[in-house]
Parts: structure tokens; C-alpha cells; sequence
């Protein structure tokens, strides 16, 4: 049972753009097209929101109009292009812009006139995927952005978790949990379903938006992940598979 819930619980009415804006926001700066996206598939199952570039006045232009949180910026973009100088512009342009340097230069000199401008770290290629989404979540929870929980009743709480029905927010204790929009809706929808259980029919029809087959795997993926993410907190939290049915989320 999931204890202290809070009663009359309704969905609120919210768009993804809505949902979209409560992930952290990563600017990245890079001319291979592979990379990019790698880099920005990668991000957003880590549930970052990922805009992609690859020059100064795109950057700059996106910096003016949009709310990023840490720009990522290749020095290696061609002959007519300076990583330093697209640097130089963000931090002319948005002073409080954290930048971390991605470069196949690995020398002192480039190092310090990284800092010299003010970014927050100079990682060297090659880097591994896994590696870059580990020093990224690790800049996320040392930085501002660790959001503290405030007194809302609007919430549902289970073990030391906290569910915030308002704005689809999920904490352990005071730290913020980053989830994609699939992982918050199905979350949702566990925690205000009679005894926590789902159909698989009902997660892909109602989250993923299309109707369910027996060969696709993206539900189970998408259990997958929330699984991995609740886990990796507490494991008193557990999404059983139900055989012929779906899932269901059991809480201790």
C-alpha cells in the first residue's frame, strides 16, 4: 500500500512542453552529426532536455530566447570556427551560463584559458558516453539545480518519496529525481491505480500513444527504466511483471 496519500487525487491537465520544462536543459555545441546525436539520445533517456547546435550565432540566439541550464561546447568545429570564441560569446551574452569544454585537445594551455573564461570543466575526447553522462549528473547535483522540496500537500509520499501532483515532480528526501515524461506519466498512473497495478495494453495506448503488440518492447523498456531510476534510491520500491496482466508497483 502506498501510505500517506493524498486523497481525491485528479490528473492535472498537463502538456509535455509543460512537463518538458521541469528536466535540467543542455545546450550542445558540436559539428559531428553523429556524435550529436549520440550525445543527445543519450541526455535525453538521462532526462535532460538536449537543443543542439553548431555555431556561435545559433548559441547565442537559443542562450537569448531559451532556459538553458549547462552548454556543452566542442572546441573542434572546423577551421572557421573557435570553440574559445563561442565560449567568449556565451559568457559575453549570459555571465551565469555554466559551460563545460568537450575537446580532442588534451594540453595545459587550452585548460587554462578554459577556466580563464569561466567554464566548469575541460573533459577530453575520446570520452565514453557512459562516462560523459556520469560527470554531467554529477555537475547537475552539485550545482543549483538540486531543487529543495517545499511545503506542498499536493503530493503523494511512499517510503521517503515524495510525488508532487502539481507540477509532476518526483524527490527521495530533498533531491530531485530526473525522470523523462514517459517515466513521470507512468509513475503516475502506478501511484492512482487501484492496488498499483497496469495493464501493458493501458501503457502504451495512454503514455507511449499507440496501440500495444506483443512484439514491441517499449514498455517493458520504458518499466525498465523507471525500475532502474526508483532502485538505484531505495529498493523497497518494486515494479513486478505480472504474467498475463501487466505490472504492478509494490511498495514496501
Amino acid at each position: 500500500m502506498i501510505s500517506k496519500a493524498c486523497d481525491n487525487l485528479k490528473q492535472p491537465n498537463y502538456s509535455i512542453n509543460d512537463m518538458a520544462n521541469l528536466s535540467p536543459h543542455l545546450l550542445l555545441v558540436e559539428d559531428d552529426n553523429i556524435w550529436q546525436e549520440a550525445v543527445r539520445l543519450t541526455m535525453v533517456n538521462q532526462g535532460w532536455n538536449v537543443i543542439c547546435c553548431s555555431d556561435s550565432v545559433t548559441s547565442k540566439n537559443i542562450l537569448n530566447n531559451q532556459k538553458i541550464d549547462l552548454c556543452l561546447i566542442d572546441l573542434d568545429l572546423g577551421k572557421c570556427i573557435d570553440g574559445f570564441t563561442i565560449v567568449d560569446t556565451i559568457k559575453q551574452s549570459s555571465p551565469h551560463s555554466q559551460v563545460i569544454i568537450l575537446s580532442g585537445i588534451d594540453n595545459d594551455q587550452n585548460k587554462i584559458k578554459g577556466l580563464e573564461l569561466g567554464v566548469q570543466d575541460y573533459l577530453t575526447k575520446p570520452i565514453s558516453l557512459k562516462e560523459l553522462v556520469l560527470r554531467l549528473n554529477r555537475w547537475l547535483r552539485q550545482s543549483n539545480l538540486t531543487v529543495k522540496i517545499k511545503e506542498c500537500h499536493n503530493s503523494i509520499c511512499f517510503n521517503e518519496f515524495s510525488f508532487y501532483k502539481d507540477n509532476f515532480v518526483l524527490f527521495y528526501q530533498q533531491q530531485l529525481i530526473h525522470l523523462t515524461t514517459n517515466e513521470r506519466l507512468l509513475l503516475f498512473h502506478f501511484l492512482t491505480k487501484p492496488e498499483g497495478k497496469l495493464k501493458r495494453e493501458i501503457i502504451s495506448i495512454e503514455i507511449l500513444k499507440k496501440a500495444w503488440s506483443p512484439t514491441d518492447r517499449a514498455v517493458d523498456m520504458l518499466i525498465s527504466s523507471l525500475r532502474q531510476k526508483l532502485n538505484s534510491y531505495s529498493n523497497q520500491i518494486v515494479i513486478k511483471s505480472i504474467r498475463g496482466v501487466g505490472y504492478q508497483l509494490i511498495i514496501a
